[in-house]
Order: C-alpha cells, then sequence, then structure tokens
C-alpha cells in the first residue's frame, strides 16, 4: 500500500511549474484574441460632439445633437490596458518564453491606452457642448 522509496520532489515541481507557464500561455493568448477582436471601445463606440465651430451660440437644447457623455468607454480600455501589462509581467517571470509575448502585449497595451485617451477626451468634449453655453475658454480644441 505505502512505498518505503523517497518520492522524487523534483519531479512535482517541474510538473507544477509546467502547469504556470502553460497557464500563462493561456492567459496571454486568451487576452491577445479578445483584444484584437475589437479595437477599442472608445474608438468603436463613442459618439462625438459636434466641432467646436458648430456649437450653438445660445443655449437650445433641441439643437443639441446627442453624444456619449458616460467614461465607462474610456474606463473599460483601461482596464484592458491594466490587464495586458499584468498579463506581460506575469507571463515573463513566470515563463522562459515570456519576452515572446511582450511585444504583442505592448502592441494592445498601446492600441487600448490610445483608445481610453481619445474616449475621455470626446467624453470630456461631449460634456462640456451639452452644459451649453457659456462654455470655458480652456476647451480642448
Amino acid at each position: 500500500m505505502f512505498s518505503s522509496a523517497p518520492r522524487d520532489s523534483t519531479r512535482g515541481a517541474a510538473a507544477a511549474d509546467s502547469r504556470r507557464v502553460t497557464f500563462a500561455r493561456q492567459v496571454t493568448l486568451l487576452t491577445l484574441v479578445l483584444a484584437s477582436v475589437s479595437v477599442g471601445c472608445s474608438f468603436a463606440l463613442i459618439e462625438r460632439s459636434p466641432a467646436r465651430d458648430e456649437w450653438p451660440a445660445e443655449a437650445s437644447y433641441r439643437s443639441a445633437r446627442p453624444c456619449t457623455e458616460s467614461w465607462l468607454l474610456p474606463i473599460i480600455d483601461g482596464a484592458i490596458v491594466s490587464a495586458a501589462v499584468g498579463d506581460s509581467i506575469y507571463a515573463s517571470k513566470t515563463n522562459s518564453e515570456g519576452d515572446i509575448w511582450l511585444v504583442p502585449q505592448t502592441i494592445v497595451a498601446l492600441a487600448y491606452a490610445a483608445s481610453a485617451i481619445y474616449g475621455f477626451v470626446q467624453t470630456g468634449r461631449c460634456s462640456e457642448y451639452r452644459a451649453g453655453p457659456p462654455y470655458s475658454s480652456a476647451s480642448i480644441r
């Protein structure tokens, strides 16, 4: 029933390392696939306000065009950036091949960071547009 032979602890450690590497690869691949399916929430879904020179001079809510004021989409983009960066760090520390994932993960993180910045700028412009005149002189053009 019980073996008197000593257990080989290095075999168990190697199996655990192998599972960690496999998990890191799966998480990295999943992140890359999900990120490549969508361009970025803000780029794809934000409805922009009209150009600054088209904003009404008088408060007229009937003439105000709809635009996206919610910060939800840029926040989602930022969360994807955090996940991509965290996944890159995790994969590079737990995987001897982690460096191979660094370039695609960095590209994903940069694309989503650009989308998040774009989203925050556009939602800020929309909020100012929807608030109506007088507009601040420091608004982003």
